[in-house]
């Protein structure tokens, strides 16, 4: 049984007992892999968990990558995951550089953590959930059978950092084997 952490980044960022997985070879990780392209090089079925952090907003083909994750991960593994939130803002002056006092000028600037970063290539707000959720409609109507994404349960959660503004979304999925 294994456990992996995608996108593990620089050394300080890579897990004990988690095979640390980047594209990256300046990020010294266990396995030199581009997880969006390539399939991961493990059996069906051997993933206990796998962690994600600030990782899928980055990939064109998230299809790919989830279902590799339903693939390698067992039945009763957890996929984890956090991914910006560009749906949720709060209006906090307070966060807003400058003194910026305008409602709408403070709400961009909050708001940066999903949009600002050019090397981000999806958003998600809570509805995006669904498409890979095989308890929800959109899943039944669009996710699997339009996108053909695997089925997940999926527990979703929103956090917020309150030192800078910004909101996330964790994610904790089970693959729903078939």
């Amino acid at each position: 049984m294994i456990k992996i952490n995608l996108g593990c980044g620089r050394k300080r960022f890579h897990k004990q007992g988690y095979i640390n997985i980047d594209v990256s070879p300046g990020c010294e990780p266990d396995v030199l892999l581009d997880v969006e392209h390539d399939p991961l090089p493990y059996a069906d079925n051997t993933a206990t968990e796998i962690v994600a952090d600030n990782l899928f907003e980055h990939f064109e083909d998230l299809v790919f990558v989830l279902n590799e994750c339903h693939r390698v991960l067992m039945m009763g593994g957890r996929l984890w995951f956090r991914v910006p939130a560009a749906d949720r803002f709060e209006y906090a002056t307070e966060h807003a550089p400058h003194g910026v006092d305008k409602r709408n000028e403070a709400i961009k600037i909050v708001m940066w953590g999903a949009f600002r970063d050019p090397t981000h290539k999806k958003f998600f707000c809570e509805g995006t959930f669904d498409y890979w959720n095989a308890e929800h409609p959109t899943f039944k109507n669009y996710g699997g059978p339009s996108y053909n994404f695997k089925p997940w349960t999926v527990d979703l959660k929103v956090t917020h950092n309150p030192s800078n503004g910004l909101f996330f979304y964790d994610a904790m999925q089970f693959p729903v084997k078939v």
